[in-house]
C-alpha cells in the first residue's frame, strides 16, 4: 500500500470535516459575542440530547443496514431494513415523547433547559426523527460510493446544527428560537434528500416475518449499548452541569468542547475510510497499518502543539464571558485525541470479535467521567467535570492500546509510542498552569518539537522525501 495513495483516499472523505472546523471557527465570534452563556448552554443541550437519543431509537438497525446492505439477512434486503428502521424508530419516538408528556415532562423540561417548556419536547422529537432520516440516507450514500452527495449532505447537516441558530440572532437571542431553526431546518432538508434519492416508495410498511424481525433485532441491538455509551461519555460533562442546574457554565464548557473538537473532526474524518480499510487490509497490510499508527502519533502530538502555541489567536475571538475556559480546553481535547490513536492501536478488538470488551471499557469510562464530575462540582466547580472527560479519555487511551495490541499488534515500538503519550499529556496538563505564560508555551513547544522530531525521525525523514519528490516532479 502506497502511503500517498491512503492518504489521497482519505482526503475525499475530509471535505466536510475542513468545512465543519472552518463554520465552527468562523461562527465562534458572532455566537460568544451575542448568545448568553446559558442560553447557548441550552441550545447546546437539545443538540446533545437529540443526537445522543438518535442512536437509542435506532436501536442498532443502523448498523444492520450497513452490514446487510449487500447481502439477505433471512429473508430481509436493505430495502426492509430501511422501512423496518423509519417505522420502529417512528414509533419509538412517538410512544417516548407521549409517555414523557403525560408523566414526566416538568421534570424533563427543567432538567433540559431549567423551565417547563412542553412544546420544545415535540420539536426534540421532530429533530431525533429527522435525525434518523438523515442518518439511513447518509448511509446509503456512503455504501454506493457517491462522495459527492454524501459531501453534500454531512455539509448541510453541518450548517444546520453549527450555523443555522445564528440567524435567530436577527430577531432574538433567547434560545428557544434557535431551536426551532434547526429542528425546522433539520426536517425540511431530510425531507428534500429524502426525495433526491427516491426514497419515499420505501417508506412502506415491510413485509417482515416474525422470526426474521428477531434475528435482525437480535443483531442490531446488542451494538446500540455501546455507540449510546460512547456518546454518553462524551456529553456527560454537560449532564452533570444541567444536573445542577448551571446552564452559565455549560455555556462555557460547551464553547470550549466545541473549539477543542475542531481536533476531533480529523478522527471523524480518518474512521471514515480507515474503517473499511482495516477489514479490508488488516491481514495482507500489517507492516502498512503500524507505519499508519506512527504518522497519526506525529500528526496527534505536532496539532496539539499547535492549538498549545496559537491559543491565543483562538480566545481573541471569543467573547469576554467565555474566556474562563481557556485554562481547562485542552484537557477537553484529550478526548478526540485518544478517539483518533485508539483507531490505530485497538482494532485488534474488533477483530477479534470482543464487542463486549468495548462495551465494559465504555461503561467504566463513562462511570469514572459521571462520578468525577458529580464530586468535584462542588469543589472545583467546571474545572472539576472537564477533569472528569480527560481522566476517562486517559483510561480509554490507555486500555484499550493494551488489549487492542493484545489481539492485533498495529504499533512498531510500544516504548516510542508510550514516549509519545507521555508528550501529549505533558502539553495539555502544562495547558493548566501556563495558558496565560506565552513565552513559558513557546519555550516547552520548541522543546517538545525537538525530541518529538527525535523520537520519530524515521517517519519525518519519510514525510520529507515524499514531499521532496512531489516538489520535484512538479519543477519537472
Amino acid at each position: 500500500m502506497n502511503v500517498k495513495h491512503f492518504f489521497q483516499n482519505m482526503m475525499k472523505y475530509c471535505i466536510p470535516s475542513v468545512v465543519t472546523a472552518i463554520l465552527s471557527i468562523a461562527v465562534i465570534p458572532i455566537v460568544s459575542r451575542v448568545f448568553p452563556t446559558d442560553d447557548y448552554g441550552k441550545i447546546n443541550m437539545f443538540y446533545t440530547v437529540g443526537n445522543m437519543a438518535l442512536y437509542i431509537v435506532m436501536m442498532g438497525l443502523d448498523s444492520a443496514y450497513i452490514r446487510f446492505y449487500f447481502e439477505e439477512f433471512k429473508g430481509i434486503n436493505r430495502k426492509d431494513i430501511f422501512s423496518l428502521t423509519f417505522w420502529l424508530s417512528s414509533v419509538f419516538i412517538c410512544i417516548t415523547t407521549i409517555f414523557i408528556f403525560i408523566f414526566i415532562k416538568d421534570i424533563v423540561t427543567i432538567y433540559l433547559f431549567g423551565e417547563v417548556k412542553g412544546y420544545l419536547l415535540l420539536l426534540l422529537a421532530i429533530y431525533i426523527f429527522s435525525l434518523m432520516l438523515f442518518r439511513m440516507l447518509s448511509i446509503e450514500t456512503r455504501m454506493e460510493e457517491k462522495c459527492l452527495l454524501y459531501n453534500i449532505q454531512q455539509i448541510v447537516l453541518i450548517i444546520i446544527n453549527r450555523v443555522s441558530y445564528v440567524l435567530a440572532v436577527f430577531v432574538t437571542t433567547n434560545y428557544q428560537f434557535a431551536i426551532i431553526i434547526i429542528t425546522v431546518s433539520t426536517l425540511m432538508f431530510a425531507v428534500i434528500f429524502l426525495f433526491k434519492q427516491k426514497k419515499i416508495q420505501e417508506l412502506r410498511i415491510p413485509n417482515v416475518s416474525r422470526e426474521a424481525l428477531k434475528g435482525i433485532l437480535a443483531f442490531s441491538i446488542p451494538l446500540m449499548p455501546t455507540t449510546v455509551m460512547i456518546w454518553l461519555n462524551n456529553s456527560a460533562a454537560k449532564m452533570v452541569l444541567s444536573g445542577y442546574g448551571d446552564f452559565c457554565s455549560l455555556g462555557i464548557v460547551s464553547m470550549a468542547t466545541g473549539l477543542a473538537n475542531v481536533f476531533s473532526l480529523i478522527p471523524s474524518a480518518f474512521c471514515v475510510y480507515w474503517s473499511p480499510f482495516m477489514y479490508k487490509n488488516y491481514k495482507d497490510e500489517q507492516a502498512f497499518i503500524k507505519k499508519v499508527h506512527n504518522y497519526i502519533m506525529l500528526i496527534s502530538i505536532l496539532m496539539v502543539l499547535g492549538f498549545y502555541s496559537l491559543q491565543d489567536v483562538l480566545y481573541l475571538i471569543i467573547g469576554s464571558e467565555y474566556k474562563a475556559s481557556q485554562s481547562y480546553f485542552m484537557l477537553i481535547m484529550l478526548s478526540a485525541i485518544q478517539s483518533l490513536i485508539s483507531e490505530t492501536t485497538s482494532y485488534g478488538i474488533i477483530l477479534e470479535k470482543k464487542t463486549k470488551v468495548n462495551l465494559y471499557i465504555s461503561i467504566i469510562a463513562l462511570l469514572i467521567n459521571v462520578l468525577t464530575g458529580y464530586l468535584l462540582y462542588p469543589i472545583m466547580k467546571s474545572f472539576g467535570v472537564v477533569l472528569g472527560i480527560s481522566l476517562s479519555a486517559l483510561f480509554q487511551l490507555v486500555i484499550k492500546t493494551i488489549i487492542g495490541q493484545k489481539y492485533y499488534v498495529s504499533i512498531v515500538s510500544k516504548w516510542q509510542t508510550i514516549l509519545g503519550y507521555i508528550l501529549i499529556i505533558i502539553i495539555i496538563t502544562s495547558n493548566v498552569w501556563f495558558y496565560d505564560e506565552f513565552i513559558v508555551r513557546i519555550i516547552l513547544s520548541i522543546t517538545i518539537l525537538c525530541i518529538t522530531l527525535v523520537l520519530y525521525k524515521n517517519d519525518v525523514v519519510v514525510i520529507f522525501k515524499k514531499l521532496s519528490t512531489i516538489k520535484y516532479k512538479n519543477k519537472g
